[in-house]
């Protein structure tokens, strides 16, 4: 794949800090016939501003994060989320896709929204549609967790990065 040129001063940095120019929002279940579709869609987007010059949130920015983790790894987000982040921090009952997933079947999921289009309230669906057309796993959107769990995670970062004697 060829990255457009108004793309190639994107990095990870800006990604992450919301500066890479991309737009903050695209109805990728709109617009795209299939999931994988999806990076093709938001590379070839025009950027939303140039890159660097603002700080906007962006959707698009952080799927492309997760898309260039699978890509790297050769992972899929929710395994190297699994792996490099929730299994380190015990964080036993936080995932994607509590209603498929039989570890995390036990989460009492709290009804996310009411869909009109599926005329019923979301529950243990991830609620995010570009994340639900994604498959439910995305680099903006898509886990579930409890209280417990976060907890986890917030004391981890309030360590510095450390948990449990761990970095």
């Amino acid at each position: 794949f060829e990255c457009p040129t108004d793309k190639k001063s994107i990095n990870i940095q800006s990604l992450m800090t919301h500066s890479s120019g991309l737009h903050p929002h695209i109805q990728l279940y709109n617009v795209c016939n299939t999931p994988h579709d999806a990076l093709d869609t938001i590379l070839n987007s025009e950027l939303f501003y140039p890159v660097g010059t603002r700080v906007e949130y962006s959707c698009m920015g952080y799927i492309l994060l997760g898309k260039i983790l699978e890509k790297v790894s050769g992972k899929s987000l929710d395994t190297l989320a699994g792996q490099y982040v929730f299994s380190p921090l015990e964080m036993n009952k936080t995932g994607y896709n509590p209603a498929a997933d039989p570890k995390l079947s036990s989460l009492e999921c709290v009804c996310e929204e009411y869909s009109p289009h599926e005329q019923k309230y979301i529950e243990g669906v991830v609620h995010d549609e570009n994340a639900r057309f994604l498959g439910g796993v995305a680099g903006n959107a898509g886990i579930f967790s409890t209280i417990d769990d976060v907890c986890k995670f917030a004391l981890m970062l309030s360590n510095k990065g450390v948990y449990g004697g761990n970095k």
